[in-house]
This record gives structure tokens, C-alpha cells and sequence, in this order.
């Protein structure tokens, strides 16, 4: 019997705006995301999903980013444009969050041992 499992390591990352007056952005947002085994390219911010304005004054904000290969995050950089009516930016705070993922056949996840499973998560 074999077995199909997989597994999908994502960064939630909440970004919180202060609630200074002008503290929001028109700017456009960057991140990066340097780990112990490599770095993300530079990522744009956005939500495609939504028409909501993002990094408005006392906001949070939250972006799913589907990384590979950094390993443990270590540091992170974010950084913005400096385009649009008043480009400055109060950020508070950035808050990422680890989030794994895993798909498989319920019935096939029953017999799957655990050690398969155990040493699939320790490759982050």
C-alpha cells in the first residue's frame, strides 16, 4: 500500500498599523522573510480577494505566504515605497505565525505511521 501525503508549511503574517493620527499608508508594502536555510525573494502585501484598503490607521492586516526551503524564520524585513499621498507609515508590529497544512486520504492518513509523519515535519 502506498501512501500520498502532503504537506504545505505557510507563514500567516499579521501586520498591525498604529493608532497614531496619519499612521496609515498608500504606499505599497514589501516583506521579507529570511530563515535559517535561505530567504524569500521580496514579497508584495496585497488581497486579491478583498477590495479592503490595506494599512489604514489602527489596522491589522493578514497575508498567507507559501514558503519553501528558508527553514526556522530568523529575521524579517518590511518596507514600503514611499509612493502615494502620505507614503510615511506608523507599522506597530508584525506578528508571523507557522501554519502547516497536510492533505491526504482519511483512510490512508489512518495507517499512515507516525514516525513517516513526525520526520516529514522536521525537515522545517
Amino acid at each position: 500500500m502506498s501512501y500520498i501525503v502532503v504537506i504545505f508549511i505557510d507563514f500567516s503574517i499579521e501586520v498591525y498599523t498604529g493608532k497614531q493620527k496619519m499612521a496609515g499608508t498608500d504606499s505599497t508594502i514589501y516583506i521579507t522573510l529570511f530563515g535559517q536555510h535561505g530567504s524569500s525573494k521580496k514579497i508584495m502585501l496585497k488581497d486579491p480577494s478583498s477590495d479592503k484598503r490595506l494599512f489604514e490607521k489602527s489596522s491589522v492586516d493578514n497575508f498567507r505566504l507559501r514558503l519553501s526551503g528558508i527553514g526556522e524564520l530568523k529575521k524579517i524585513r518590511i518596507e514600503h515605497d514611499g509612493k502615494g499621498f502620505a507614503s510615511g507609515w506608523f507599522l506597530d508590529k508584525v506578528l508571523p505565525h507557522f501554519v502547516i497544512t497536510i492533505l491526504a486520504n482519511m483512510l490512508e492518513l489512518l495507517f499512515l505511521p507516525l514516525l513517516l509523519l513526525l520526520s516529514a515535519l522536521s525537515i522545517f
